[in-house]
């Protein structure tokens, strides 16, 4: 799970490039004669690229992530379409535009191989598309021509889209259409008692009038279709269309909006939740789930933490003193940590930062802020703490670590790791223990729930985003690729059956600890989150019994636009009464 976005990770984390999912305000006005849609197949069969092969594979949008529409991760994959070019172009230079997240991308046009981009591969770059002349002599005027792509390596994104290839003349002169939909709210979170209207407005430039078909397709988080419509339409509309879906069940659902026609072809994909506090996601009894978190707590206890605090004289300034931190944990290991303290008068509010899976924590995260102690917490296998169990993020990796015995498996270490740290803060005469918070971000905010719930005796304050490991049952509904990868595990470990590793996955849901939580909890998502996505953060956050909030981000995905770490600590920080 999540095994190959190590490198986005820390680039986001650290400030470098994080893709976008499509802006609020629609699908940008871009000439264009090819449709999202595609056929893909698994493999890699040079027939499949010759003139008349046939297209045959699984229906797959380019607008939409590879995850989120089922397809496994494989070294090679083939993109096919169809393609009709009208006689009225015959003459005008046309250029095929690829740009695909992937190591390696040939782009072939009716069996002749155009070129080749080189993409993101493993760590992201800037944006290499590709763009490609495309022969008069190959095309079919008023005719199927066929169009492939041999991807190689591509790169899930969680939940961006940023993949595209477009077909459009040379020296423009092609018009366009712009797609926006018009959400009643802000957030595009709407209550379940009131009707859904949706007002779709398509804007045409470069063309007096043009006529061609509309298509709209909505569905559940799930994958389940909720409608399908086709129909003809003439542009420019005298008034937007309104996307009439009544009352919808409480949840989340992708509207696709697709404008097509000879000389133009748009879309634009958004998501709406509909009351996700009112979700409901019951959780089947787990015979042994108290008894084996208390038996966690007292082996715990029986460690002594032999914490270690090290002034780092060349991290630290005349605003904060820079410390690392040694402390043992669970199993007898040696966790570390960078712990950061205002120079000044304490007690001082502390908050124990817990990382995203791969992540290793950094100092320099942590030193612009006067009013709070930062503890940033390398659980075992992260960073600095990677030394002695060091499983990696491939496969089966980190997630896949043990977890064919819940008494084993990673994650209950990582969940005590998160509490010897609380109890390092709890006993530092600089910190005021009335004011812990934790945070974190995907694994982190996972981590970050289990921890308030287990130690609630220790956190003030929760702040939780795009959480992972809840509900998992429910997730392998979603994103279908994630109980692969659980199998996959399992497959190269050798060692378990499924139902072990189920029941490991069970006993680490945080939906099982928030009933414990009894602090404030302030919880974000990401609409385009398929890593995480925002279903599962609701089956935890409709289980919180305290005072809770949450802010939906409705155009962004995994990584809410770089922008969690400012806004948890701005939480953090009115929660303790800091200005």
């Amino acid at each position: 799970m999540l095994r190959i976005r190590r490198a986005i990770w820390v680039s986001a984390l650290a400030g470098g490039l994080v893709f976008s999912a499509p802006a609020a305000q629609g699908a940008p006005a871009i000439q264009n004669l090819l449709s999202g849609d595609w056929l893909q197949r698994v493999g890699d069969d040079p027939a499949w690229y010759l003139d008349g092969a046939s297209l045959d594979g699984k229906p797959l949008n380019m607008g939409i992530s590879w995850e989120r529409q089922g397809f496994q991760e494989s070294p090679v994959a083939c993109l096919q379409k169809e393609v009709r070019l009208p006689r009225s172009l015959r003459g005008k230079p046309l250029v095929c535009e690829v740009r695909q997240i992937a190591e390696h991308t040939d782009v072939y046009f009716n069996g002749q191989c155009l070129g080749a981009t080189s993409g993101l591969g493993a760590t992201p770059g800037p944006d290499q598309a590709g763009s490609f002349p495309l022969p008069e002599a190959l095309i079919r005027w008023d005719a199927p021509n066929q169009l492939a792509l041999r991807v190689r390596g591509h790169q899930w994104t969680g939940g961006d889209a940023p993949d595209y290839v477009r077909l459009r003349l040379r020296d423009g002169g092609l018009p366009t259409a712009s797609i926006a939909m018009d959400f009643s709210s802000a957030d595009h979170v709407h209550a379940s008692a009131l009707p859904v209207a949706i007002p779709i407005r398509i804007a045409l430039s470069g063309m007096d009038r043009l006529e061609g078909r509309l298509r709209l397709r909505v569905e559940t988080a799930m994958h389940q279709q909720v409608l399908l419509k086709d129909m003809p339409i003439a542009l420019p509309m005298a008034k937007p269309f309104v996307l009439e879906l009544g009352s919808l069940k409480p949840g989340f659902y992708q509207v696709l909006a697709q404008f097509s026609s000879d000389l133009c072809e748009s879309q634009d994909v958004q998501w709406l939740a509909v009351s996700p506090d009112r979700i409901e996601s019951p959780i089947v009894p787990l015979p042994g789930f108290d008894a084996f978190w208390d038996r966690a707590r007292r082996d715990l206890a029986k460690v002594a933490p032999d914490s270690q605090a090290t002034l780092d004289p060349s991290r630290s300034t005349d605003r904060r003193r820079v410390h690392s931190v040694e402390m043992t944990s669970l199993d007898g290991l040696r966790i570390r940590a960078w712990y950061t303290v205002p120079n000044g008068k304490g007690p001082f509010p502390a908050v124990l930062h817990v990382p995203g899976y791969s992540v290793a924590m950094q100092p320099d995260w942590f030193t612009g802020d006067d009013g709070l102690i930062h503890l940033g917490l390398d659980i075992r296998g992260h960073g600095r703490s990677a030394d002695v169990i060091h499983p990696g993020f491939g496969m089966p990796g980190y997630v896949g670590f043990r977890i064919h015995d819940a008494d084993q498996y990673i994650y209950r270490g990582a969940y005590m790791d998160c509490g010897r740290a609380l109890e390092f803060l709890a006993s530092r005469p600089e910190v005021d223990r009335a004011r812990i918070a934790v945070e974190g971000m995907s694994q982190g905010g996972g981590l970050a729930l289990a921890a308030a719930g287990l130690f609630p005796e220790y956190v003030a304050c929760c702040a939780s985003a795009v959480p992972i490991l809840g509900s998992p049952e429910e997730h392998f509904r979603i994103r279908t690729i994630y109980e692969e990868e659980m199998r996959e595990h399992l497959a190269i470990a050798k060692i378990g059956t499924w139902e072990d590793s189920l029941r490991s996955m069970r006993m680490v849901d945080p939906r099982r600890f928030a009933g414990r939580i009894r602090c404030p909890v302030l919880m974000c998502v990401g609409l385009f989150d398929d890593d995480c996505p925002p279903y599962i953060g609701f089956t935890i956050y409709n289980h919180l019994k305290t005072r809770k909030e949450y802010r939906v981000f409705p155009n962004e995905s995994h990584l809410l636009g770089g922008h969690w770490s400012e806004r948890s600590t701005n939480w953090i920080r009115r929660q303790f009464g800091i200005e």
